[in-house]
């Protein structure tokens, strides 16, 4: 298994390249990059050998929870794009199945999944956004954790200034829902919809691994140190993109993305 992870990681790590050399280093690449790059490190922790030690279980299993819904959500990015017919549509879609099948095999080495989901279920409750947090690490995490909602509710919602506000927003779930029924709307808006869904599908995933690793004071380990750094630069092309344009909402946006990413830093440095 550990042969097989890090070879899906190279895969990402491929990605990257062909959109660097596709597009050169910009703000609009380290946007795009954020999913592939937090799969690179996902796959590539679970490469290591002590992975799976049984302090790490639990961490190990959250991480290629992450890994099968990314995969999913990358999967159904593939049906509606397929590109099968440039080698980056190639690379994505092999990325995504190699990973989804060996996330599986890793998240229940039986495929019993519902049992253990079952076994991890506790655990995931008092990571989650709507968990109490009871020390500084996962009140930071907490404060990521909102703003990755806030992201997930512009990207299927749309943005809106608060004027109109709720007939803006029927109205772009009206021009969602007729993408999905393949009307006049083109496929290309659900695409990129998904696209940011998937993105940000792992990085909530990751932060809901970080605060468990929280919990079980697990965030001194270089690994979990490593994933916070990650994180937190996952926010910052994020941040500057909603603190470049004139509204109110995406200036606050921004300002609670760069908080995300001090947060990230700091439980990286000194949890």
């Amino acid at each position: 298994m550990s042969v097989l992870y890090k070879i899906t990681s190279c895969t990402y790590m491929a990605q990257i390249f062909m959109a660097l050399l596709k597009s050169g280093p910009s703000l609009m690449f380290a946007n795009a990059i954020g999913g592939p790059a937090l799969a690179f490190l996902l796959t590539w922790i679970l490469s290591l050998r002590d992975s799976f030690e049984t302090d790490l279980l639990g961490s190990a299993k959250m991480m290629n929870g992450t890994l099968m819904i990314y995969s999913c959500i990358c999967l159904v990015l593939v049906s509606i794009m397929p590109q099968l017919n440039k080698p980056f549509g190639v690379l994505f879609f092999t990325s995504a199945i190699s990973t989804l099948i060996i996330a599986a095999k890793g998240y229940s080495n039986d495929l019993a999944f519902i049992k253990s989901t079952k076994d991890i279920l506790p655990r995931i409750h008092k990571a989650n956004f709507y968990a109490v947090p009871k020390d500084l690490p996962n009140k930071l995490y907490a404060i990521c954790m909102l703003a990755v909602i806030l992201l997930k509710t512009n990207t299927i919602l749309g943005n809106a200034a608060p004027r109109g506000f709720l007939a803006r927003k029927i109205s772009s779930i009206a021009k969602l829902t007729n993408t999905v029924l393949g009307s006049t709307a083109p496929r290309g808006l659900l695409a990129r919809k998904v696209s940011s869904i998937a993105k940000l599908s792992i990085l909530g995933g990751t932060l809901v691994t970080l605060r468990d690793a929280a919990n079980q004071k697990l965030l001194g380990r270089g690994r979990f140190r490593m994933v916070n750094i990650f994180v937190g630069l996952f926010f910052v092309p994020i941040a500057v993109m909603k603190l470049k344009t004139t509204s109110i909402y995406n200036s606050l946006l921004g300002s609670l993305l760069l908080a995300s990413t001090f947060a990230c830093f700091r439980n990286a440095l000194f949890a």
